[in-house]
């Protein structure tokens, strides 16, 4: 088949005077005509260009306090179990815990250290946490920041400890209500308060609250303490005397604490 070019040259040479707009052809000419056109075209062609999508995923408010919560409990070599629950919408945020009295009171009844772990979570659901490192901990707090708490601790042997803690994570109260350990007076106590501090953002000293302990938070307490600013972002974790007040004797201890920091 001829030139499409070379068609309308001819019918304009001899006179014919057609239009472009006259000029009828069958759709297997037209196809052919095209495809001789491309061939012999060495100019740029067109090109169609189709706009870029981008996808921006935007992390909803529990979404992202799901995945803080799971890299706190990667740090803890476990993990918060019962508030994933809740911040999955599998748990209730009010459901109920499990008080003192009534984990004493199953313990007295008696059973295997598994049978009490299971009345326990009949109770609460899930523990609080779930975890440890060498040894097993499930903890079951009986307040939401898990200042007191119950813990289970299987290892060599089998014990059920209540631990109740200072808001700096210290040592106030801690006894035994279950051991499988035959020497009652020489129970090694594995205490497990580092769960606590890090589902809190505790860190003692941290009066600026950045969440490391330095020597900012020395200049700011002191600042503080003789009156020359009323900036503290948490006056409780300057508290380090763990005295409720804030006086010369928490900038001391806060100091070698700071100076103990810094040599590690």
């Amino acid at each position: 088949m001829k030139n499409i070019k070379a068609v309308i040259s001819a019918a304009l040479c001899a006179g014919l005077g057609l239009s472009f707009a006259a000029m009828t052809m069958n759709a297997g000419a037209v196809e052919s005509e095209e495809s001789l056109v491309l061939e012999e075209y060495t100019g740029t062609m067109p090109v169609e260009t189709t706009a870029a999508i981008t996808t921006t995923t935007v992390m909803t408010d529990t979404e992202a306090e799901l995945q803080k919560l799971r890299e706190k409990g990667s740090r803890m070599v476990g993990e918060y179990t019962r508030q994933e629950k809740i911040l999955l919408g599998e748990l209730d945020a009010d459901a109920p815990r499990i008080t003192l009295e009534e984990a004493e009171a199953i313990i007295k009844e008696g059973g295997s250290f598994r049978d009490i772990l299971k009345k326990f979570m009949e109770i609460h659901k899930y523990p609080d946490y779930n975890g440890g490192s060498g040894v097993s901990n499930t903890e079951f707090w009986l307040n939401d920041s898990g200042s007191c708490m119950i813990l289970f601790t299987v290892s060599n042997f089998d014990t059920i400890a209540y631990i109740e803690s200072s808001y700096l994570g210290s040592i106030e109260e801690f006894r035994f209500l279950y051991n499988s350990y035959e020497d009652k007076a020489d129970i090694p106590q594995n205490i497990r308060l580092d769960e606590y501090k890090v589902y809190n953002d505790i860190v003692a000293g941290d009066v600026n609250g950045d969440g490391s302990l330095n020597v900012a938070d020395v200049v700011m307490l002191q600042r503080w303490i003789i009156g020359a600013s009323d900036e503290l972002a948490d006056w409780r974790l300057g508290n380090v005397v763990e005295d409720d007040r804030l006086d010369s004797f928490d900038l001391c201890l806060l100091k070698r604490m700071v100076v103990e920091s810094m040599r590690d």
